[in-house]
């Protein structure tokens, strides 16, 4: 007795090519996602540094206009390497603090520099650098003025 056998599932050569392609895709999407990753990290790194450059900025500039902070020439922040996200400064005794957060690793190098522009005016740089950990560096800069107003 002889029976009529149709094809049923697959064969194991089908299997395996299926399963090659789906494996050359998968690591495809997986080479996406590291790039990904690695770009959201540089992202993160430049709005810290934005973020802290920008406030610098903003607190320099509300100093008074004869404040040590403001004197002409290069002001890098106490010669240290900043690890914080956040910084803030205490405009009674004019000291610049650092907040240190949680497993930060990349330093930011944070300085500024004030030129007496003429008598009422102070042009102000602030520069924040950064290395990359594909040893790249990076930096932002800020500008913004301070005039002698009516309340210095």
């Amino acid at each position: 007795m002889r029976r009529n056998m149709k094809n049923k599932g697959f064969s194991l050569i089908e299997v395996m090519v299926s399963l090659a392609i789906f494996s050359v895709s998968i690591l495809g999407i997986m080479a996406f996602q590291i790039i990904a990753i690695q770009a959201n990290q540089n992202a993160r790194r430049l709005t810290s540094a934005t973020v802290m450059g920008q406030s610098l900025s903003d607190d320099l500039a509300g100093l008074p206009f004869t404040a040590p902070k403001l004197t002409a020439g290069n002001h890098p922040l106490s010669g240290e390497l900043w690890l914080g996200q956040d910084i803030f400064t205490n405009n009674v005794d004019e000291t610049v603090s650092v907040i240190y957060t949680r497993g930060t690793t990349l330093g930011y190098q944070v300085s500024w520099s004030v030129t007496d522009t003429n008598a009422i005016l102070k042009a102000i740089t602030v520069n924040i650098q950064w290395l990359e950990p594909q040893s790249t560096s990076h930096s932002v800069r800020f500008f913004t003025y301070r005039t002698l107003g009516t309340y210095d």
